[in-house]
């Protein structure tokens, strides 16, 4: 019964986590709410894993480990990469992309044979390169135009003019 609940819950947010960041990565906005609904729904992709892992599995137990690690560490990964994405940090692309990347890669480690894993797990990281190149060419995981992008230029010039005034509310914490 329990193991039921956890591998329902676990692949219900799987693949919300997979939706919301295929929408992420298609039109971005990684800092806003639908970032935080995909950091929510990878931890608790990586939550359920790790009942899972102690309740039991039709898995070898070999491979149920497997899992468990890139559930964290995808959890992690995505965790970091809304953070940095936050503060415009280049590093959060690869970051972000990599987390899907280990969502899909675990999607085909419980759902194909072997011989799919590998080529899943190439094409992922090609296109998470991909992604982190064409960033850096835009200027990083933020559109020169998005608010945080402005709000921390905006306090850098101030901040080499000398001006120590008040700092500016941060456009991510008002209120819509």
């Amino acid at each position: 019964m329990l193991r039921g609940v956890l591998l329902g819950a676990h692949v219900a947010c799987g693949g919300a986590a997979l939706l919301v960041a295929g929408a992420l990565l298609l039109r971005g906005g990684w800092t806003g709410a639908a970032g935080r609904a995909y950091g929510g729904l990878v931890t608790a992709v990586a939550v359920t894993a790790v009942g899972l892992a102690a309740a039991g599995s039709t898995l070898p137990p070999a491979v149920r480990a497997l899992l468990l690690v890139v559930a964290l560490a995808t959890a992690v990964a995505a965790r970091r990469g809304l953070v940095l994405a936050r503060r415009g940090s280049p590093g959060a692309p690869r970051l972000l992309w990599g987390s899907v990347t280990s969502l899909v890669s675990a999607l085909a480690v419980v759902s194909a044979p072997p011989v799919v894993w590998v080529p899943v797990v190439l094409a992922g990281t090609l296109l998470t390169e991909q992604g982190v190149r064409r960033a850096r060419l835009r200027g990083g995981l933020l559109q020169p135009s998005s608010p945080l992008r402005s709000w921390h230029s905006s306090r850098s010039a101030a901040a080499a003019a000398g001006d120590t005034g008040p700092r500016p509310k941060k456009p991510w914490m008002s209120v819509s």
